[in-house]
């Protein structure tokens, strides 16, 4: 199942992610944005799994929080992140 996957790899990602980092967000659309992330959210709480998305992502963005796809983000800040961020960006596309 789907969902369960992705509820599998939320659950990883939330353990072995750093947060606060600063990534970017929105070079395929031509317009990069640095962003903070904050966060995956809470699965017992609020779902911060999308099925046409993946793992979504809580940032601050110009002073607000938004909700942003996590395979969309780019040059992760810290030794971890990046390499955790890629390899769920291969894996979701790939899957």
């Amino acid at each position: 199942d789907d969902d369960e996957m992705l509820q599998l790899y939320h659950n990883y990602l939330s353990q072995k992610l750093i947060f606060p980092f600063k990534a970017e967000h929105g070079a395929e659309y031509g317009h990069p944005e640095r962003v903070k992330v904050i966060g995956l959210g809470d699965l017992d709480e609020e779902p911060m799994i999308d099925g046409m998305h993946g793992i979504l992502c809580e940032a601050r963005l110009e002073g607000q929080v938004v909700t942003l796809p996590l395979d969309e983000l780019g040059d992760a800040q810290g030794k971890p992140n990046r390499q955790l961020i890629e390899d769920y960006s291969y894996w979701f596309h790939n899957w």
